[in-house]
This record gives C-alpha cells, sequence and structure tokens, in this order.
C-alpha cells in the first residue's frame, strides 16, 4: 500500500516488484474491496493521514518524541 499512497501506477508499482500489470491490478482490487474502499485516494488516505488542519504547524526536522521521552533525570543527567 505504501507504493499506492504514493501514487504510483500499477505499470510503476509491477516494475518495482517484479510482477506484471496484471497481478498488481489484481492485488490493488483484491486490497481495496476488503477495506471496503472504492478509490486508490482512500488508500492512500488510510495508508496516510490528512496531515495537521491548515494554522497548525509541525515541527519540522527529527521527531522529537525521543527527546521527551528520554529526558536526563537531573542537571547531570544522572538523577543528581
Amino acid at each position: 500500500m505504501p507504493l499506492i499512497a504514493d501514487g504510483k501506477t500499477n505499470r510503476e508499482i509491477a516494475e518495482a516488484l517484479y510482477l506484471s500489470e496484471h497481478t498488481v491490478k489484481a492485488y490493488v482490487s483484491d486490497l481495496l474491496s476488503k477495506l471496503a474502499l472504492r478509490r486508490r485516494s482512500e488508500a492512500a488516505a488510510f495508508v496516510r493521514p490528512d496531515p495537521a488542519p491548515v494554522g497548525i504547524s509541525q515541527p519540522a526536522g527529527p521527531d522529537h518524541t525521543e527527546s521527551i521521552l528520554h529526558e536526563p533525570k537531573g542537571r547531570h543527567g544522572n538523577g543528581t
């Protein structure tokens, strides 16, 4: 599904995965059916949810959760 979310065509997916275009078309159809989706764009949204609403900025650069989860315990990082 990431390739679908990236906007790749069946032909591009087939070339990337060394499959026939017909096979990819069948797989994509089965996947959409199992997820009760009608369009590839719905599958893309399923994989990559909408970004933050307009007006709400997201931090640039790397994910900051690691720094939040691993804050030093004290001034010297050892609990003191």
